[in-house]
C-alpha cells in the first residue's frame, strides 16, 4: 500500500507542467555543440531575463574561462529582458566552453555554458555533441 502511495506521488511531481525560470540567460544564434570558423567574426547574441526580481544589470561573456565582454542597459540601471550583440572572432581550432553570466543588481547571478567547436577558415565542420 505505502509503495503504490509513493509511487503515485512520483507520478505527480513528473506530470507537473515545467516553467521557464524567470532569471535566465540564453546564447540566441548558437547552441551546444554548433561549429563555426576559425578566424571568422561572428556576433554572439544573448537574452538575458529577470521577470521576478530587480532587473538585469549587466553580462559578461566568458570564452574559455576568460572575460571576452561586457554589457550593459543603456536604457536603465536594470531592465527586465536584456537582449546584447557581442562579437568573437576564434583564433584556435578545437572545442571552446561559452559561459554567459547575467547579473540583478543585488549581485545575484544566473549563468548557461555551450561548447562550440572551431575550424579551419574555409572548412565545413560537422556539428558535434560534447561528451
Amino acid at each position: 500500500m505505502l509503495l503504490a502511495l509513493a509511487l503515485s506521488a512520483c507520478n505527480l511531481i513528473q506530470d507537473r507542467p515545467q516553467t521557464a525560470d524567470p532569471f535566465r540567460i540564453e546564447f540566441q544564434d548558437l547552441a551546444n555543440g554548433d561549429s563555426v570558423a576559425q578566424n571568422v567574426q561572428r556576433p554572439v547574441v544573448l537574452t538575458a531575463t529577470d521577470t521576478e526580481g530587480s532587473g538585469i544589470a549587466r553580462v559578461d561573456l566568458f570564452i574559455d574561462d576568460a572575460l571576452h565582454q561586457r554589457g550593459t542597459p543603456i536604457e536603465n540601471i536594470a531592465v527586465p529582458v536584456f537582449t546584447v550583440e557581442m562579437d568573437w572572432t576564434p583564433r584556435s581550432t578545437g572545442l571552446h566552453v561559452l559561459r554567459a553570466v547575467a547579473y540583478r543588481t543585488d549581485s545575484t547571478t544566473a549563468e548557461t555554458t555551450i561548447s562550440v567547436l572551431v575550424g579551419p577558415e574555409g572548412m565545413l565542420t560537422e556539428t558535434v555533441s560534447p561528451s
